[in-house]
Formats: C-alpha cells, sequence, structure tokens
C-alpha cells in the first residue's frame, strides 16, 4: 500500500461508513518520531518531536502532522521545500469530504505543557 496505491486508498478506507462515522476524535503520537526512511524506522532518522496532535479533523490532524515532518526534512536538508506528492492523500481526503488539508483553514492551537 505504500507504493502505487497509496495516496488513493487510505483516503478511500477513512471514507468507508463504518470507519467514518464513527472516527470522532484523533490523537497523534508525536512524541519519538521518524522523519525519513519510512515505513521502517531507520535509527538515524529517528528524532524526539515532544508533542501530541489531537483533533476532531482528521486531515487537519494530518496535515498539521506532515508540516512538522516536513519541517525536519527541510532542516535535516533532505529536501528544500513540501513535495506535491506528499499531500496528494490530503486533496483525495478532502475531495471525499473526510476533513480540511488547507493549511490557510486549519485552526492550530498549541498548548505548552514544559
Amino acid at each position: 500500500m505504500h507504493e502505487k496505491l497509496w495516496h488513493d486508498s487510505v483516503a478511500e478506507v477513512c471514507a468507508f461508513p463504518p470507519l467514518r462515522d464513527k472516527v470522532v476524535l484523533n490523537i497523534v503520537d508525536g512524541l519519538i518520531g521518524c522523519y525519513n526512511g519510512g515505513p521502517a524506522a531507520n535509527p538515524q532518522f529517528i528524532c524526539q518531536y515532544n508533542l501530541l496532535l489531537v483533533g476532531t479533523d482528521p486531515v487537519a490532524v494530518d496535515r498539521v502532522g506532515l508540516n512538522i515532518v516536513t519541517q525536519k526534512r527541510i532542516e535535516m536538508k533532505l529536501q528544500k521545500e513540501e513535495s506535491p506528492v506528499a499531500s496528494q492523500f490530503l486533496k483525495r481526503a478532502e475531495e471525499l469530504g473526510l476533513g480540511i488539508g488547507d493549511n490557510k483553514r486549519i485552526i492550530l492551537k498549541t498548548i505548552d505543557l514544559a
């Protein structure tokens, strides 16, 4: 699924009514993450993000997560800007009415517990 079908299939699966109708809260464990070489976690690309993403819009949560990973990849000089291919699944999810993938329309609130 991570090869040719991933961008379409990940959104299509989430649009399946038994899943779509039950997902009300999305939580992403971003305490430790891998920013390159997935889906397996390569030790040289693991870092501590020290965050949790929580939201009622699954697409917005994924968008924010993609932003964080992209920024880390840019910081580590693995890429210069966001890849349009990386966000294809967000566009498909928006088309299916699963949520908002446009950064300008997402309301992001941060809580610093440190």
